[in-house]
């Protein structure tokens, strides 16, 4: 009987230490779970805000690539304006050339009205037959000095219009740069979740 006890309360403390280690290893296994579980609701939050943040990126990189076909755009028409600006400037200047050439000419007619005043009656009708052509010399010099400021007003407008196009320029310029500045940011946040 002695013996048997001695069994008995062998084999009772081997049952004892078992099922201690058994219910360590049961705790230890609980608190593995829920710290798996913690990580993986972690890694799904992370994942989450790695995927919004690439939506953001990829719509800054849709404004940032519209800004810049704007910019284009604005380009080519400031070209065309620049070009339109030249080519009234050419026929600014040919009009003043011929303007001059109508003075000139109006003062070579005037100097040779004043020197035959004091020819004889037979050179009337040549006197008013200069007369007559210088007025109509006046009158092509008003139609030339009007076509002359009808130029300059155009090249004005022109002008006026390439500026604005170019402040446009420079604003979608000064955004260009803001945008590239956020996605460079958003890049590097999104290299930082992917590191974590």
């Amino acid at each position: 009987v002695t013996r048997l006890e001695v069994q008995y309360r062998e084999e009772r403390a081997k049952t004892d230490k078992l099922m201690k280690e058994a219910e360590q290893v049961s705790s230890k296994t609980t608190k593995l779970q829920h710290e798996a579980e913690d990580a993986q609701l972690m890694a799904g939050q992370l994942t989450a805000e790695t995927a919004q943040r690439q939506v953001e990126l990829k719509l800054k990189r849709e404004e940032r690539d519209n800004v810049m076909a704007e910019m284009a755009k604005l380009a080519k028409l400031s070209d065309v304006y620049s070009r339109k600006v030249a080519k009234t400037n050419q026929a600014k200047a040919k009009l003043e050339a011929e303007r001059d050439e109508a003075k000139a000419h109006v003062a070579s007619l005037e100097a040779e009205l004043t020197a035959r005043t004091s020819e004889r009656e037979s050179e009337r009708k040549g006197k008013e037959e200069l007369l007559r052509e210088r007025n109509m010399m006046n009158k092509d010099l008003v139609k030339a000095a009007g076509a002359s400021q009808k130029q300059l007003d155009q090249v004005k407008v022109h002008e006026n219009t390439r500026k604005n196009f170019e402040q446009e320029i420079s604003g979608y310029k000064t955004e260009a740069h803001k945008q590239r500045k956020m996605i460079f940011l958003l890049e590097k946040e999104g290299e930082k979740y992917g590191a974590e």
